[in-house]
């Protein structure tokens, strides 16, 4: 689904000072001073307002107030956003569309085969001055690493009486009956399904890229298909847990606080084999304000800015320095606190064979 939004001029800064450390030198929350390459954004002739695609719901709530409204503060341009459901077809249509994204939010196997497809323009890293407070893996030629996320297990604690462990869980229908959510995706659920069923973490690709493994992981997922709510929407599973629509849920770790914060309510997560992945900021090369387009990744890339989406929605920054102006409660909710009990998901592996297993995938999804 899309939505549009245009954000008014003007906006003021709004960071949750609450849950960041206050900084000797700098007021949390004022507007940060123009640079000069943020001055001239303001008097530039780009032929219309910059437009950013993002996954919407509560993250893109978050980025509205932390990202979106700073940049427009800083460089006196508008705004259009709009949310993405994600998949490299919805990135192929948008870049033969006459009005097209000029910053989308991507995640890393759709960077990389974009990339390859040309889908994307490089990023001027010399140009952006960024590079020296990033972490070295947010830096790609196609992509800035705008933070890591983490596929974790959650669950409602009022919803089960049992002990919630791991991934199997999700397939013991007896001591977890009722359904369960899993995301219609072969990137994420596949993985699941083989360390439900005992395959070892260093062993999941090598299993995966064969056709017994590729078998395994199908045929556990068969043992819970009539019980599964599968989601395309970040923010589905954590309304669901928290409506008790169901009893565990593959979901963001981020979308699962948000959820809880939202509802009030103790959603809980496992960290355990919890996968990990770095989702980042890429300019599609149809875009038409390039410009504004640099601008925004800049602002992106602040770690005061970063720090203050990450207190909102805690997925871990990639901005040097940005995790250290968390207070503890919010840092040990970020993927990067679990980093020891995590699976790091494999995007090249995904970049190469993600046709041939999502077309699996679907096809076993309409199969009767």
């Amino acid at each position: 689904m899309l939505r549009r939004s245009l954000l008014s001029l003007g906006a003021g800064l709004a960071l949750p000072v609450g849950k960041l450390r206050a900084q000797p030198d700098t007021v949390p929350g004022a507007p940060v001073p123009l640079t000069p390459a943020e001055a001239a954004i303001a008097a530039t002739n780009e032929g219309r307002d910059l437009t950013i695609a993002s996954f919407g719901g509560a993250w893109q709530d978050a980025l509205r107030e932390t990202v979106f409204r700073p940049f427009q503060s800083r460089t006196g341009a508008r705004l259009l956003e709009e949310t993405r459901e994600g998949g490299i077809d919805e990135l192929r249509v948008r870049t033969t569309m006459h009005h097209t994204w000029d910053v989308a939010q991507v995640e890393g196997n759709e960077l990389m085969i974009g990339a390859t497809q040309g889908l994307f323009a490089p990023i001027d890293w010399e140009a952006l001055g960024v590079t020296d407070q990033l972490q070295p893996d947010a830096v790609t030629p196609f992509g800035l690493g705008a933070m890591r996320v983490a596929l974790v297990l959650g669950y409602n604690p009022g919803a089960t009486q049992q002990a919630v462990t791991g991934w199997g869980d999700i397939f013991d229908l007896a001591r977890f009956p009722g359904q369960r959510a899993l995301r219609r995706s072969a990137r994420g659920t596949l993985e699941i399904a083989l360390l439900a069923h005992g395959v070892a973490p260093d062993a999941l690709y090598t299993t995966l890229a064969t056709e017994a493994g590729a078998d395994l992981a199908f045929s556990h997922l068969g043992t819970i298909r009539r019980d599964v709510i599968w989601w395309d929407q970040g923010s589905l599973p954590g309304q669901w847990l928290a409506r008790r629509e169901v009893v565990l849920a593959a979901s963001l770790n981020g979308r699962i606080a948000a959820a809880a914060i939202s509802n009030d309510l103790p959603l809980e997560m496992i960290w355990e084999q919890a996968l990990v992945s770095m989702e980042y900021w890429a300019l599609p090369r149809t875009g038409s304000a390039p410009r504004r387009s640099n601008a925004f990744l800049r602002i992106a890339a602040d770690p005061v800015v970063q720090a203050a989406l990450a207190a909102r929605v805690p997925f871990t920054p990639t901005a040097i320095g940005a995790a250290a102006l968390l207070t503890p409660d919010v840092a040990a909710r970020l993927p990067s606190a679990h980093a020891a009990q995590a699976v790091t998901l494999d995007d090249s592996f995904w970049a190469r064979d993600a046709g041939r297993l999502e077309q699996r995938f679907e096809t076993w999804l309409a199969e009767v």
